[in-house]
């Protein structure tokens, strides 16, 4: 086996990490070539309307061309009822809050005293009482 690495040959056991190697390298290459299809992102939340949770989705663009947000009235009332006194919370928000940016170009559905209000892209769009 000495004699194999001082001639500058490989010996046998060398040769499976250097192919994986570049099979991986080749792999990497072609990846931003691969082919992808979506038609239509979907997310149902919450799974449980009596006790929603908290969750991020991020979808892309950042501007989509439309967007359906579909929230039952339980989960609403739900997320109202765990609210505190004086205080909103968000049922569904496209920017984090206190974002001042993202507020000016987002949607954002809260809840809070028994108030729902939808804005989007810094306009009040319903405020109930």
């Amino acid at each position: 086996m000495l004699r194999a690495r001082a001639a500058g040959v490989l010996p046998r056991a060398g040769l499976l990490p250097l192919a994986v190697a570049a099979l991986t390298a080749l792999l990497s290459c072609l990846l931003p070539l691969a082919p992808v299809t979506v038609r239509t992102p979907q997310v149902h939340w919450p799974v449980d309307p009596a006790a929603p949770s908290s969750t991020v989705a991020l979808f892309m663009p950042y501007r989509p061309l439309d967007v359906t947000a579909t929230v039952p009235a339980a989960a609403l009332r739900a997320l109202d009822a765990r609210t505190g006194a004086g205080q909103r919370s968000t049922a569904v928000a496209t920017a984090e809050a206190g974002d001042a940016r993202g507020e000016e170009r987002s949607l954002s559905v809260t809840v809070g005293g028994g108030r729902l209000q939808v804005r989007s892209s810094g306009r009040t769009l319903v405020d109930t009482d």
